[in-house]
């Protein structure tokens, strides 16, 4: 008799445990597993240099090449008539250089607009690019032949365009040499990149080149 109870004894220790039904659950929410998230990462704002050390981010090099796409891209907008690709090249910052604080963005928008509406008129459908001369921050200062704009920041290109155009009696294309001041600006359509916008605008009378600079 002892040795059925013993044996009762043992096989009931041994049976399993009866197993949780979803019934059985605990009503709280279940909280997932943690996952390990790295923290954004900060990066500084772009520079022309910057020192060894740290995180450091540099801005883009213009290249010649680079700098005579954008040109022929401007002027590509009015011999094709397309005033929304220059809305695109014209920075929201764009003004009429040295124009001690008389210009505005909407003001020289309006003035490129009509040299578009005037290629319309004349029929002129391209511009000869006789010459670019280019010139960085450091290439200009107060004693320079052109000075350096008040406009013009580090890391902006200073180009003078020089251009051949149709006479065209009644209207205006361009004088002989365009000003075009090129800025690094955040593209909006492309969030986390650059694009080289138009932030300043001058026109000049045919002269001998600048003192700097040389021609492409």
């Amino acid at each position: 008799m002892r040795a059925v109870f013993a044996a009762l004894t043992m096989a009931a220790a041994c049976a399993p445990s009866p197993m949780t039904t979803a019934l059985a659950l605990p009503a709280t929410p279940r909280q997932p597993d943690g996952v390990l998230v790295d923290p954004v990462p900060v990066v500084p704002p772009a520079a022309e240099r910057a020192p060894a050390r740290g995180v450091v981010s540099l801005k883009e090099p213009v290249g010649d090449d680079m700098i005579r796409r954008a040109v022929d891209a401007f002027f590509a907008t009015f011999a094709n008539r397309d005033s929304e690709a220059l809305d695109v090249l014209l920075s929201r910052s764009a003004r009429l250089l040295d124009a001690h604080g008389g210009s505005t963005y909407s003001a020289l928008r309006e003035e490129l607009r009509g040299r578009i509406h005037a290629f319309d008129v004349a029929n002129v459908s391209s511009a000869r690019i006789d010459g670019v001369e280019r010139f960085d921050y450091r290439d200009l200062d107060e004693a320079g032949a052109r000075s350096r704009p008040k406009e013009m920041r580090p890391g902006d290109v200073l180009v003078r365009v020089h251009v051949s155009l149709p006479r065209s009696a009644g209207v205006k294309l361009f004088a002989p040499i365009v000003v075009l001041l090129w800025r690094w600006e955040e593209d909006a359509d492309a969030p986390g990149k650059t694009a080289l916008r138009v932030a300043g605008y001058d026109e000049e009378e045919d002269g001998p080149p600048s003192r700097q600079g040389a021609k492409k």
